[in-house]
């Protein structure tokens, strides 16, 4: 009984550490996740959307203090490719969907579907489009979809409500085994 109680007050200890940058957590990580910089991304130049996606590549970019890098290239295949389809349902959202290729603890491919030439697109607001990128982008990186907070850009369903808040950042950290003490200060 007393090895429980020390051994869950040893993993707590080291949780909080972890999470509050003291201590690095290489070895706990095991979630996939990126493993090279800069990431190469393509997205298609054919549609009005893609000035948006890029923009939120840009912004997930920003907020994780330079660690991560994303090199915008002209053709596909690349290590992330952004396809705009005309297919609706996904499962997070009705207008996109995502996958992602892992080896080990490694992603080494993902792709980003989002319906923009669909008749029925219309009757969402570039708002929710964008809001929509930021999170697939999101899913792109490695991090899971969340219920713990209404306005986090992992929370399902998404809603232009949403954005990248600390608690976002603070999961791609943990992650990447990142100390959370490197970053910038968020709003």
């Amino acid at each position: 009984m007393i090895k429980k109680f020390l051994l869950g007050f040893v993993v707590i200890c080291s949780f909080i550490l972890t999470f509050c940058g003291i201590t690095q957590a290489r070895n706990i990580v095991v979630a996939p996740h990126w493993q090279k910089s800069p990431i190469e991304v393509y997205i298609p130049n054919d549609d009005k959307k893609s000035a948006s996606m890029k923009r939120a590549f840009i912004k997930w970019q920003n907020l994780s203090s330079g660690k991560l890098v994303f090199k915008f290239v002209n053709e596909g295949p690349a290590d992330i490719d952004v396809v705009f389809t005309d297919t609706e349902g996904g499962s997070s959202t009705p207008i996109s969907s995502y996958s992602v290729t892992t080896q080990g603890e490694k992603i080494t491919k993902s792709e980003i579907q989002i319906a923009t030439k669909s008749p029925n697109i219309k009757k969402y607001s570039n708002d929710y489009i964008y809001t929509v990128m930021l999170h697939e982008v999101g899913h792109a990186l490695g991090l899971k979809s969340s219920t713990r907070k209404k306005t986090s850009i992992m929370y399902t369903p998404v809603s232009v409500e949403q954005d990248i808040l600390k608690i976002d950042i603070r999961e791609l950290y943990s992650l990447n085994s990142w100390s959370y003490m490197d970053r910038n200060l968020l709003k």
